[in-house]
């Protein structure tokens, strides 16, 4: 009875790097979770800007003698503008990973294929149909429908990479600690604190907005629960092999377009994904989706979130004082530099 020598470890990575294939799924999923995180980036950085901004403003005014009641309302005038002017920025330089996306994703071989827009433009065409001529429940699942008519052609034209959901067991546990129990290092500690902070003022504005969508004023009282379930879901994300939570301005973007403002709604979504995690074919399938589909959803996604920063500027009342109008002017051009030439600040 003989036995197949098994390769040497290191003659298995020779033969994975020497894999095109592998190593442009590897890049294409790296450069995914660049792109997450510098999205979440950007919202904490409007976030500290917006508290730095409305407070720079409030300190000086009381620092100058000026009517306290007079100072707050300027600083939260200027703090208003700040942020939907961020919101606006983030919206706008989105645009760009929208693009790509459409057009086959960053750094593939037919970028810009007539293929590609085919089916970007398709998905964009479904939304708008759907939100135009469905009523009720059907409406609010614009972005579901669009995405999964786009699905299908791109399947049925064999876009559609299958091997993954194939591959995947048909269920799986989700066990919690599954890499190990947690370390408390005292350095990491510090520093996910600082982060966390970054992250529930990045949350605060979110809040904030969601209330203003909803005419529903955010209180103290709401502002603290909702923090509260934010650090809440960070810890039993934690638990079960997760990253930490946080807001998401697409979400914003959703409400305002589906017009879906009940949170029975959102704990029955909740519901529905912690079942359907035990599937992970399921999985496979949800990331087997092709990105000019993911593009035409996310044009209309971000142009929301851009559409919902201009809103927000209207109701700042910029048409009543043109020092918040220069204000807004600065940080819109200011923030676009980056987006129009990635060599100014090289």
């Amino acid at each position: 009875m003989t036995h197949k020598a098994l390769p040497h470890p290191d003659q298995l990575a020779l033969d994975w790097e020497n894999d095109p294939a592998i190593e442009a799924l590897i890049e294409a999923r790296v450069a995914k979770r660049a792109e997450a995180a510098a999205f979440q980036w950007r919202l904490r950085l409007v976030g500290i800007e917006t508290c730095m901004m409305g407070s720079l403003v409030i300190a000086a005014g009381l620092a100058l003698d000026q009517p306290p009641l007079q100072t707050i309302r300027t600083g939260l005038i200027v703090a208003a503008a700040c942020f939907a002017s961020g919101m606006l920025l983030i919206g706008l330089s989105l645009m760009g990973v929208a693009v790509d996306w459409a057009a086959g994703g960053q750094g593939a071989a037919d970028y810009g294929a007539p293929v590609h827009l085919l089916l970007a433009g398709g998905t964009i065409a479904v939304i708008l149909l759907v939100t135009r001529l469905g009523t009720g429940f059907l409406a609010n699942c614009a972005i579901l429908m669009g995405m999964a008519a786009g699905y299908a052609v791109a399947a049925a034209m064999g876009l559609v990479d299958f091997s993954g959901a194939v591959a995947a067991p048909p269920l799986q546990l989700v066990t919690p600690f599954h890499f190990g129990l947690p370390l408390f290092d005292p350095a990491a500690i510090a520093s996910m604190v600082v982060v966390l902070l970054i992250t529930l003022v990045e949350s605060s504005g979110m809040l904030t907005m969601m209330g203003d969508m909803v005419d529903r004023p955010v209180t103290t009282r709401d502002l603290s629960r909702g923090l509260r379930a934010d650090c809440l879901g960070a810890v039993i994300g934690g638990v079960f092999n997760s990253f930490p939570y946080t807001s998401y301005a697409q979400n914003i973007a959703l409400v305002n377009m589906t017009g879906v403002r009940s949170r029975f709604v959102c704990i029955g979504a909740g519901a529905m994904m912690l079942v359907l995690a035990l599937f992970p074919r399921l999985s496979a399938l949800v990331a087997a989706v092709p990105p000019s589909v993911l593009g035409g959803a996310a044009l209309v996604l971000f142009g929301m979130v851009a559409a919902s920063g201009i809103r927000s500027l209207a109701a700042a009342g910029l048409d009543r004082s043109r020092e918040d109008l220069l204000v807004v002017a600065i940080s819109l051009g200011m923030g676009l530099i980056p987006t129009f030439s990635d060599r100014f600040f090289a």
